[in-house]
């Protein structure tokens, strides 16, 4: 073992001591750092299990995260520059909507969501794993795809946990210097907010990218039966789904509060897994293996005795 490695190591366990020691001695921190370790370990324990399970190459859960990542470069710009422009036009307060503006701007947001995300999968599905056309092959994919988005999600609620935890220790002068005299107020009001909450507010995060990982698994395979068939009500299924699942969120985040809206969420993640379930009748087990011709066996040429004089002698003409 090197010199590197033992340091690492060391310097790892002290890190790990140190944080272990810290939320032990503030219980109040737990929650809150519990919400995004779990949306990071969540999606590496479905990818663990599904690999195992189903005996998956990890290859496929890192495309799917990669997919993911790809559709949003294009997403996040069309509904910054076009789509949110667009519904500010047609006078949806974005803000705040509500009434038709509510389900106008749920359903713009759901079928964006859809059509960028769906499409990204379709795309990488037909060129980029030509050779992945299987039920637990899509669940890995699937996995992947949903998995990332947690994990981005957890480091950023974990990156914002760090900036809490130091801003609740700061003095009003330290604090003055980190966030400036003309917003001590504000952020005061944040803190207060972010710490009184109960701890069960803190893990919804998590909760819901369980409900969100777990349709990921279904709209994965539901565009990879569109591959597998050929037809392509499958993934305008998916898109329906997606926007369906974002739209009602949305709409019941807005108008019937956040608890309501992960109660709608967990009954979205038992029909996904249903789905789920579903399409295991209608795609293969396994991905069909390339036909290979089979090799041609060397023909062994038989050694032949050479021919007696009596055979010579009756052989010849007279």
């Amino acid at each position: 073992m090197t010199v590197f490695r033992i340091v690492s190591i060391l310097v790892l366990v002290l890190l790990l001591g140190g944080g272990l020691a810290f939320l032990l001695l503030n219980p109040y921190a737990i929650p809150p750092f519990l919400n995004g370790g779990l949306m990071v370990a969540l999606p590496l324990g479905l990818g663990i299990w599904i690999a195992r399970r189903y005996r998956q190459d990890w290859r496929l859960f890192g495309i799917g995260a990669v997919t993911f990542v790809l559709s949003q470069v294009l997403h996040i710009p069309f509904n910054a520059l076009a789509l949110n422009p667009l519904l500010a036009r047609l006078g949806v307060d974005l803000q705040a909507p509500s009434g038709a503006g509510l389900l106008a701007f749920a359903l713009a947001l759901g079928l964006s969501s859809g059509l960028f995300e769906e499409t990204a999968r379709l795309v990488v599905l037909r060129r980029w794993l030509k050779d992945a056309r299987s039920w637990a092959e899509g669940l890995m994919f699937g996995a992947g795809h949903g998995g990332v988005e947690a994990m981005l999600i957890g480091a950023l609620v974990i990156y914002i946990f760090l900036q809490m935890i130091v801003l609740r220790a700061s003095s009003p002068e330290a604090l003055a210097v980190l966030v400036g005299s003309e917003n001590i107020a504000a952020v005061q009001a944040q803190l207060a907010a972010y710490w009184g909450s109960a701890w069960y507010d803190h893990l919804l995060g998590a909760l819901e990218r369980v409900g969100a990982m777990s349709f990921h698994l279904s709209a994965a395979l539901l565009v990879m039966k569109a591959v597998v068939s050929g037809q392509s009500r499958w993934y305008w299924a998916a898109v329906g789904w997606h926007a369906l699942l974002n739209g009602v969120s949305l709409v019941a985040l807005h108008t019937l509060g956040a608890y309501a809206a992960e109660a709608l969420l967990l009954g979205f993640a038992v029909l996904s897994l249903l789905i789920a379930a579903r399409l295991r009748r209608g795609l293969p087990e396994f991905s069909p293996e390339p036909i290979v011709a089979a090799p041609v066996p060397p023909v062994t040429p038989v050694p032949q005795a050479a021919p007696s004089l009596d055979i010579i002698e009756d052989s010849r003409y007279d």
